[in-house]
């Protein structure tokens, strides 16, 4: 028995359902799934019904589903309408449920349980035919910490519906959240002289940590012309840990005649990312005296399952 579960043990022996379920969030928080559970167990036990919402979501991290499904129906029954809603989103891609989902989440709407009008969206934006009540869905979603995902999704809904692109745009923008901007990047980008503003969506995704996104920042500069904001981004994002970018950056620097400052970069990258080596090996085996290198660094990005450099070997002869 570790410590966190002596813990538990002791939080459970004193009565302390409130301590125990607030632990339960805590551990929930951190990943330690198995102790999570046991917190909310033990709240459960001592008649905290409410720690049987959160024991549905740990349960469900833990892919559980089915025991997931009964503690979330246990706290409906306890009169948790959250629970009706967030079974729901579980539930979201089960086909065969869809009928009993959006029963679900017409309950959860008229009991004014938060968050049913965005799944009950989500649903709706799932089904052919349905986008427009999926449009109003996301639309009455008022809950201030939901809202923003509920203007994504309809975002989301809109772009891919002709002559809806500024509609799109003013959804996303109302999201605020960094996901919202990624996609109000690449919306704008297919619209006549809004390449500021693309690009400016493009950057919050990035700073923002959605996920390729000084990659994606990188290449629409690059694309334009903007040579050196492309410069700046590459190394603002590897400051900000994206190493995918190193051999992006050292291949940019080495095309636009950077050769020496190329090198210097791809070499910090060799230990993380084989493609660091490959891009690295073709600049060296075209150089005087360095061939030996580059075809060792070619071979060894090969050997890490880089296609390129197995092919480029094979090409050459090598």
């Amino acid at each position: 028995m570790n410590a966190l579960q002596r813990q538990i043990g002791a939080l459970r022996e004193a009565g302390a359902a409130t301590e125990l379920s607030a632990l339960g969030l805590e551990l929930l928080h951190a990943e330690h799934f198995p102790e999570a559970e046991m917190a909310f167990l033990a709240a459960r036990d001592l008649g905290e019904m409410s720690a049987l919402t959160n024991l549905a979501v740990t349960l469900d991290r833990m892919n559980r589903t089915e025991e997931a499904e009964a503690a979330y129906r246990e706290a409906i029954e306890a009169g948790h309408d959250e629970g009706l809603v967030q079974l729901a989103d579980m539930l979201l891609f089960e086909s065969s449920r869809t009928s009993e989902v959006e029963a679900m989440l017409r309950l959860a709407v008229t009991r004014e349980a938060v968050g049913a009008w965005y799944v009950l969206g989500k649903l709706l934006a799932r089904r052919l035919g349905r986008h427009t009540e999926a449009e109003d869905a996301l639309r009455r979603e008022r809950n201030s910490e939901i809202r923003p995902l509920a203007q994504y999704e309809l975002g989301c809904l809109l772009v891919s519906q002709p002559g809806r692109e500024e509609d799109a745009a003013t959804a996303l923008r109302a999201s605020g959240t960094a996901a919202a901007d990624g996609v109000l990047g690449r919306l704008l980008l297919g619209l006549p002289g809004r390449e500021s503003d693309a690009v400016a969506a493009l950057r919050r995704a990035a700073e923002g940590g959605v996920a390729h996104g000084w990659n994606n920042l990188t290449v629409v500069l690059a694309q334009f012309g903007r040579l050196a904001e492309a410069d700046a981004a590459y190394r603002d994002g590897i400051a900000a840990g994206e190493w995918d970018l190193v051999a992006h950056y050292g291949d940019f620097l080495q095309v636009h005649g950077r050769v020496a400052e190329a090198e210097e970069v791809l070499r910090r990258g060799l230990e993380k990312d084989a493609r660091c080596a490959f891009i690295l090996g073709v600049i060296l085996v075209n150089q005087p005296g360095r061939a030996d290198e580059g075809r060792r660094l070619l071979r060894l990005a090969a050997g890490s399952g880089v296609a390129e450099a197995g092919a480029y070997l094979a090409r050459a002869g090598r």
